[in-house]
């Protein structure tokens, strides 16, 4: 199974937690029935299984009516709520069949990321069947924006995914290896700051290399920057207040948890129907 929810509920630690997983499989194996606290207490005889159950109870998670236990979040099996899914998917084909492949990459990045990716409100949901991750990364500074829009579980090696597996303290694949004998556990500020000199200077053509540097060795392995008769871009750069106008049904008419789930899938449906499988980027979040 699997589950996607809001920042608010990473934030309470409760899915880390090791009878997670196990309570929900049994509470979503047994839902037709009329689970009490006796059953649950039988199943899961670990010390403080109360608490942990109040937690979740808390959290809106679990839901305790007449003294019987339910799930509160949906639990989606495939093929559910295809017909809204096509719908928007279609809609949002047919706004970007006139886009070149470059500017569907940005819309899907940046307006319609938004618009499906609801930051700003609370849901959770898990699926019963297999979803392909789909991620969006940033790291940079007060005036460069890196950002890697990223589908599938492989991780591309990019700036943004170094420095989230670094935050994260997660184990470096082996395909970043390069990057970490080259700057190592670097200060994400400092790092960028440093590559800000080199891409103003790219950008207008002034750039000379007087002697290698580890900061521009990483652009060049990144492939951020080529360099062919002068050092180039190869990343595209763009404003950071441009947008697309694109519209598309807002499903008010569903819950919270339904809407961000159809609008998801929506979105991956629309990156495969495109063909694409990642996009890297730069924003310039001032006119520098």
């Amino acid at each position: 199974m699997d589950y996607f929810y809001s920042k608010k509920y990473l934030d309470e630690g409760l899915l880390a937690h090791p009878l997670f997983e196990p309570m929900i499989d049994y509470l979503v194996k047994n839902r037709s029935q009329e689970i009490i606290l006796r059953e649950l207490k039988k199943e899961f005889p670990q010390k403080k299984f109360e608490h942990f159950l109040d937690q979740m109870i808390e959290a809106g998670l679990i839901m305790r009516k007449n003294r019987r236990y339910h799930l509160s979040f949906p639990v989606f099996e495939e093929g559910e709520c295809q017909e809204d899914i096509e719908r928007l998917k279609e809609q949002m084909i047919q706004e970007l069949s006139d886009y070149t492949q470059e500017e569907r990459k940005l819309a899907l990045s940046e307006t319609i990321w938004s618009n499906c990716f609801e930051e700003e409100t609370d849901y959770f949901y898990a699926t019963a069947f297999p979803v392909e991750t789909i991620k969006k990364v940033t790291a940079g500074n007060e005036d460069y924006q890196f950002v890697t829009l990223q589908l599938g579980n492989t991780e591309q090696v990019s700036l943004p995914n170094y420095f989230d597996l670094q935050k994260k303290q997660s184990m470096m694949p082996e395909a970043f290896s390069p990057i970490v004998q080259l700057i190592g556990d670097v200060n994400e500020e400092y790092f960028f700051d440093q590559v800000e000199v080199i891409l103003e200077r790219i950008l207008k053509h002034k750039f000379k290399e007087r002697r290698r540097n580890v900061f521009l060795d990483v652009l060049l392995s990144t492939n951020v920057i080529k360099k062919e008769n002068e050092y180039q871009l190869v990343l595209p750069v763009m404003d950071a207040q441009a947008h697309s106008d694109i519209f598309f049904d807002r499903l008010d008419h569903l819950a919270p948890s339904e809407r961000v789930y159809v609008k998801e899938q929506a979105f991956r449906s629309v990156m495969k129907y495109f063909d694409i499988r990642n996009y890297n980027y730069i924003k310039m979040i001032h006119n520098c």
